[in-house]
């Protein structure tokens, strides 16, 4: 019965941190829109008419978010209010159990405050009821599993818990350099994270999310009509959280990011779609617009290409004009000036911003990683992404016959089979409207570029699936949403949502033959009834030369999970500890001319055998 309770907490605690987020999106959006109402809209109106119109308040704007979608966006924009304060906390503080239930009183106070200015009277219906209660029962289940995913054993949780358990220290990356990678998240996950609350190691990051996402999608499909491209988008988001569900456990970053692309573009469907009354309606959607694709990039810099998606349609909508060069310049401010706290910490922590881009990196900076360790970086993910896990990696690059191991590594044996079997029918969907209905996919065409791009982008530079998830979601989402449509729309049944009905329930059925499918499985479902949601792995105490002494896993095992701070994945020899402006820093430290030697003769033999 143990287990039971354990999840019970865990259940807890989740529905708390949903409801917190929301409110924190909720009071986030009420501040945008004062930017908005003070900055860009005096100057969208300046030497145009005499008579500018009355500023609107918060609840028109949130009036006029699309149907479903206004969900994840408060969601995401909680998500980001969060991460950003905890960001500039961080600098002073751990973020200790006091701040994270501080932290979720003050996001619930957020949503008792909006119901009394009457922003859930809508909400007050079957289709937001049911849908809320199905999408919970599904994140409760992803939520209560054990925290098994591999990278979060490797550098995510340790990532977390030094944000937890220590101020913002600088050169972590010296220590594992995969904590320079600068991922935002990291701080709303270290808030969030249940032990605060009820003494239980487990991360929900990701559930939350998930949650948004697929309370959005259902509530389209609840609702019964398919009558746009918009909505048939949207409803599919069910089947493609299906599919990035691999990336979505622990706290992988790559599943989020899908989720994230698949709002953006739902949200430009959304406005190539409707033609709102007013100008300030249309461009205070493309200011929500930026922020969340800049905070994508905040999250992974590999999501870059989701900014030109939203800019080129802001030309599209807007046309090419010093006006509205003008107004984009305001609309900027915001998402920039939130990347701050994030461009701060990727520079405490590696000397980077975005570590392991050599973008902004500060090699002079006594912290900072070795180039020579950073460039290698790069070319290790990279290389890793074409081959990874191949018995012959070198011959298979340097012959350049990489393709045909990547193919069969992801492609033949259908590790992503939903997937696949989802973009193979986009494609050719596409490839038919493309001739057909010409004039219906044009409008479409400038948004279906920027994220086959993107995709290019992924391919030529990581083509590990996992870190395209943000160009692919969307990209055959638009694709199969377009065929659905126009199919369902000339086929005359009792309804014509019908055939949209039997594709999702066909799609569901693929997934659900799957033999090892998440988080369906036998191995997922045992995790459910672990006490303990984080692995334990065996840990040595390992000191260097320095004196300085960390936790490290035994031979044949580079995960350490919930290993007491600092601890590492190897043993790091020339790593020493010292102060900077009165701060912790790690630093490797040249070793002296008689432990080079030592290390040579270490080496002879190794490199021999």
């Amino acid at each position: 019965m143990e287990w039971i309770i354990v999840n019970l907490k865990i259940t807890f605690v989740l529905l708390g941190w949903i409801l917190a987020t929301y409110g924190f999106g909720l009071a986030f959006f009420a501040l945008l829109v004062k930017f908005y109402n003070t900055f860009i809209v005096p100057s969208t109106y300046a030497n145009v008419i005499p008579n500018p119109p009355l500023r609107k308040t918060y609840i028109h704007y949130h009036k006029n978010l699309p149907f479903g979608l206004a969900i994840p966006i408060i969601g995401l924009l909680g998500v980001i209010c969060v991460s950003v304060l905890v960001g500039w906390i961080h600098i002073f503080m751990p973020i200790s159990p006091i701040i994270s239930v501080m932290g979720l009183v003050l996001g619930v106070c957020f949503v008792f405050f909006f119901m009394t200015r009457g922003l859930f009277k809508d909400m007050c219906n079957k289709t937001y009821i049911f849908a809320f209660i199905v999408a919970f029962l599904f994140v409760m289940w992803a939520g209560c599993l054990s925290e098994s995913a591999y990278d979060t054993g490797l550098y995510h949780i340790q990532a977390t818990k030094w944000v937890q358990e220590s101020p913002l220290i600088f050169g972590l990356a010296n220590i594992h350099t995969r904590f320079g990678f600068n991922n935002i998240l990291y701080n709303f996950s270290a808030i969030s994270e249940v032990s605060h609350i009820v003494g239980i190691r487990s991360f929900i990051t990701n559930e939350i999310m998930t949650f948004f996402t697929l309370m959005a999608s259902l509530m389209v499909c609840f609702s019964l009509r398919f009558d746009s491209i918009y909505r048939c988008f949207v409803a599919l988001g069910c089947v493609w959280l299906l599919a990035v569900f691999l990336n979505l456990q622990g706290l992988y970053a790559e599943g989020y990011l899908g989720l994230v692309g698949f709002c953006i573009v739902a949200y430009l469907i959304y406005m190539l779609e409707s033609s709102p009354s007013h100008i300030q309606d249309s461009l205070f959607a493309f200011f929500l617009l930026f922020v969340l694709a800049f905070f994508s990039v905040y999250i992974k810099i590999s999501a870059i290409m989701l900014i030109p998606c939203v800019l080129v349609l802001f030309f599209q909508y807007f046309k090419l004009s010093k006006h509205s060069f003008k107004i984009l310049v305001f609309l900027l401010i915001i998402p920039f000036l939130l990347g701050i706290i994030w461009g701060i910490k990727g520079i405490c922590l590696s000397g980077a911003v975005a570590y392991p881009a050599g973008l902004f990196y500060f090699e002079s900076l006594p912290w900072a990683v070795d180039n020579t360790i950073r460039s290698g970086e790069v070319t290790t993910i990279h290389n890793w992404a074409k081959v990874g896990g191949a018995s012959n990696p070198k011959e298979l690059l340097e012959s350049g016959k990489w393709m045909g191991y990547w193919f069969s590594q992801y492609i033949m044996p259908l590790s992503y089979r939903i997937g696949l079997i989802l973009s193979i029918i986009a494609i050719c969907i596409g490839a038919v409207l493309a001739f057909t209905k010409k004039s219906v996919f044009k409008v479409y065409t400038p948004l279906l570029v920027c994220l086959f791009l993107g995709i290019l982008f992924w391919f030529f530079s990581a083509p590990d699936p996992r870190f395209g998830w943000q160009y692919f979601v969307p990209f055959f989402g638009i694709l199969l949403a377009m065929g659905l449509y126009h199919i369902s729309h000339k086929i005359v049944l009792k309804s014509q949502n019908a055939l949209f009905y039997c594709a999702l329930l066909g799609i569901g059925a693929v997934y659900a033959l799957g033999s090892n499918n998440e988080p369906f499985n036998l191995k997922t479902i045992s995790g459910f009834k672990d006490t303990s949601k984080i692995p334990s792995i065996p840990l040595q105490k390992y000191t260097n030369h320095n004196n300085l002494s960390l936790f490290i896993p035994f031979e044949g095992e580079d995960r350490v999970y919930d290993a007491p701070l600092p601890a590492s994945t190897s043993q790091r020899p020339n790593l020493a500890k010292g102060t900077f402006l009165g701060r912790d820093m790690y630093y490797i430290q040249p070793p002296h001319t008689k432990q080079k030697a030592q290390d040579s003769s270490l080496s002879q033999p190794k490199d021999k055998k």
